[in-house]
């Protein structure tokens, strides 16, 4: 009797331990905050489309549980999660990326239907960040580029790094398939079984010069990532991450 005494205080105990410890992690993020970062907006739905779609196989939120996070997107393919040049990422608030990289050196504005509202596009000395905004008309990062500097994209990647370094960061595991379109060759890696699924793109020519490099996560529709590498001499000379809003 006394061992069951014992046992259903510990049993008691560890749920109150577990109620406390999740009501405390659920206090720090606003309802529908599911990635976290403070405010609920397009960058949330985004991802809640991505999980219904099985594009995202958890929350964000529960990653931040989890003290492994990441291991496995630096070293697998591209994802979601990499999606960054330098300190400024995708989605990343307007007035945020102000506040890290100060006001810019030019700015454009350009009205999109697609989106039905404008498009700024900042220009910095290192490249260009665009800003889509969401149904709320809050502006947020869409896509960044860089065109030169020292700034480095996903897994340390630069200007001028060499073709060779970039391939070796993003290990080849999947099924190819190779088509031609104007002269230009487009070799692809897709998942198995899953041809839409594709996770590496290759542009060369006839003579096998690399063009570009293209990483994917997602299907190419709303909400997919894209990490693009422009390739001159074998060696990188732009880049640029971004997020389909469309």
């Amino acid at each position: 009797m006394k061992k069951l005494i014992y046992f259903m205080s510990g049993a008691v105990f560890m749920l109150i331990v577990c109620i406390a410890f999740f009501s405390a992690f659920a206090a720090s993020f606003p309802i529908g905050d599911v990635n976290g970062d403070g405010v609920v907006d397009a960058a949330d739905a985004r991802l809640i489309l991505r999980y219904v779609a099985k594009l995202e196989a958890r929350f964000p939120v529960e990653d931040m549980m989890d003290s492994n996070n990441g291991a496995a997107a630096k070293t697998g393919w591209f994802s979601a999660e990499e999606a960054a040049m330098g300190d400024i990422a995708i989605d990343m608030p307007a007035d945020e990326v102000i506040q890290k990289l100060g006001a810019p050196i030019d700015e454009k504005r350009e009205y999109s239907e697609a989106v039905g509202g404008d498009i700024y596009t900042y220009c910095y000395n290192f490249g260009t960040v665009t800003l889509d905004p969401d149904i709320y008309t809050n502006y947020s990062v869409s896509n960044i580029s860089v065109t030169n500097g020292e700034t480095a994209g996903p897994r340390g990647i630069r200007i001028g790094d060499s073709l060779d370094s970039v391939l070796q960061k993003f290990p080849a595991d999947g099924e190819s398939a190779t088509n031609e379109y104007d002269g230009i060759i487009y070799e692809y890696l897709h998942t198995a079984n899953e041809e839409y699924d594709v996770k590496r793109a290759i542009e060369k020519n006839h003579e096998g010069a690399v063009g570009s490099v293209c990483y994917f996560d997602g299907y190419g529709g709303f909400g997919s990532f894209s990490f693009c590498l422009e390739i001159q001499n074998g060696a990188v000379a732009s880049m640029y991450v971004g997020v389909q809003n469309i």
